[in-house]
């Protein structure tokens, strides 16, 4: 049923109407997300009587509490067998219930979106029954105004409305919050606060930020969502970054001179032939190496299966090469995190070898350049011009920091990408930014940004904000 056929229904009637619906079965895998977006929707309730970020820290952690569960609650919707996500989800609720009863008072009358995503995380993993899922949502809206609650269950139903495929598919719909969002994006104007609002309103406007990275910003360790919301910032970043170099390998590496203070590109000069040949020697010992820890990495292992497959049976196929040897390192990075296996110097070095093995042959092996360059040229667009401007704006500052090569490529790309488009803007951006992203890596050393500061018209902190503010712009258009 429409949302305008909805009119002229009252609250009981409305009410008998969701209650109906939910019962349907081709409804019940969807009511997780449903729990989600709703709660979704109350977001900017948590931000009444929140104190700045400067002048009281407890209650903002709690506030970055909240958001860890959200996050984690999203991502394990979208992926459902990711056993570390409930793990993330479960921390994050022991946080939240140590402080809660402390930091209750700044949530004044507005502690319902903290309950419903309280009550979420409880029970995300349980097969939901509509009565479950229809007192979640009531208990939820009754507190509001009849007006309030009568455009709340409207937005649900219509949410009941053309079911999609998969239940992450629903996070693709407009969330159109009766609830102001004035008052969040006020509260939260702190810097540290700047990947939620962009988080918050890819929900919002059912463009949600790429899933691989909320993922990982999901997995943050405790202790660092712990130290506060600055913190939780500074991990970010680094998993932006890092995401980011993955997702646009470069011919060549940018390093650092510390003796000029400025950035300069390096060829890595390497045989197709020979680097799947020393890819897959490097990727064997260091396996043979792992292979004698005690850390739960042996034959039975995911990571060893796939690496023991790509040996034996992909050695000519250097794509097949790629893919797996990404599959066997996400293996081991989860396996980290869930515990499947224990930390391991030997694991570790696997785990880097994995690393640079697939960035190598993504960026210097042609069959699997094109592969990949093929897989993401798509998403690699700028239109608006307020875009173009600020990578033009930006592009100066690191033209200063660059040796001069550099420099000339970095205003030949920032020139095409603001006044060219299809594939020949993309092949701008692929380059400009996947040397942002590793100069972003490099800058988190603080003797770079000393240096940088002795040796240029800008200071290095500067130079880490104009990185980090292009890497912002491209995930914040890069679809999830």
């Amino acid at each position: 049923m429409e949302t305008e056929d909805l009119q002229s229904y009252d609250l009981e009637a409305l009410l008998q109407l969701l209650s109906a619906e939910l019962e349907e079965a081709d409804t019940h895998p969807i009511h997780g997300t449903l729990l989600v977006r709703t709660a979704l929707a109350g977001m900017p309730l948590l931000t009444a009587g929140l104190p700045d970020l400067d002048k009281s820290l407890k209650p903002n952690i709690f506030l970055l509490h909240i958001l860890r569960c959200a996050i984690s609650n999203c991502c394990y919707i979208r992926y459902p067998t990711d056993g570390a996500l409930l793990t993330a989800i479960e921390t994050a609720q022991s946080s939240l219930h140590k402080i809660s009863e402390a930091e209750h008072v700044w949530l004044s009358g507005t502690s319902e979106t903290f309950h419903l995503i309280d009550d979420i995380s409880l029970s995300l993993t349980a097969a939901y029954s509509s009565p479950v899922t229809y007192s979640a949502l009531e208990s939820f809206l009754r507190s509001f105004a009849e007006d309030t609650y009568k455009d709340e269950l409207k937005r649900i139903l219509g949410d009941l409305t053309g079911l999609p495929r998969e239940p992450y598919e629903l996070f693709g719909r407009r969330i159109e919050s009766t609830f102001s969002t004035l008052d969040w994006r006020r509260k939260l104007s702190h810097p540290s606060w700047s990947f939620w609002r962009d988080w918050y309103q890819s929900f919002l406007d059912g463009k949600p930020l790429d899933w691989e990275i909320q993922r990982r910003v999901a997995k943050i360790e405790y202790w660092v969502w712990d130290a506060g919301p600055q913190a939780v910032a500074d991990e970010i970043e680094r998993i932006q970054a890092e995401w980011l170099a993955e997702q646009l390998p470069q011919a060549d590496r940018v390093n650092f001179d510390s003796t000029t203070g400025l950035f300069f590109s390096q060829q890595v000069p390497l045989n197709a032939v020979g680097l799947v040949e020393t890819t897959l020697k490097q990727v064997e010992f260091a396996r043979s190496v792992a292979a004698n820890s005690n850390c739960g990495f042996n034959s039975n292992s995911t990571s060893w299966m796939y690496i023991e497959f790509t040996l034996d049976s992909c050695r000519d196929d250097a794509n097949a090469i790629e893919q797996n040897l990404e599959i066997a390192r996400q293996d081991i990075i989860e396996g980290f995190k869930d515990n499947t296996y224990q930390p391991d110097a030997k694991l570790t070095a696997l785990e880097q070898v994995l690393d640079r093995a697939v960035t190598d042959l993504r960026a210097h092996h042609p069959d699997v350049a094109e592969a990949w360059e093929a897989r993401i040229k798509h998403k690699l667009k700028l239109a608006k011009a307020e875009q173009k401007q600020l990578i033009v704006e930006k592009a100066t500052e690191l033209i200063v920091v660059s040796q001069e090569k550099l420099g000339a490529e970095f205003q030949l790309d920032a020139k095409t990408i603001s006044e060219t488009s299809g594939e020949v803007q993309s092949g701008a951006i692929r380059r400009f930014f996947g040397r942002v992203a590793q100069m972003r890596i490099v800058v988190r050393s603080s003797e770079v940004v000393k240096r940088i500061d002795a040796s240029s018209g800008y200071k290095g902190t500067r130079i880490v904000q104009t990185l980090q503010s292009l890497i912002d712009l491209i995930i914040g258009v890069w679809p999830g």
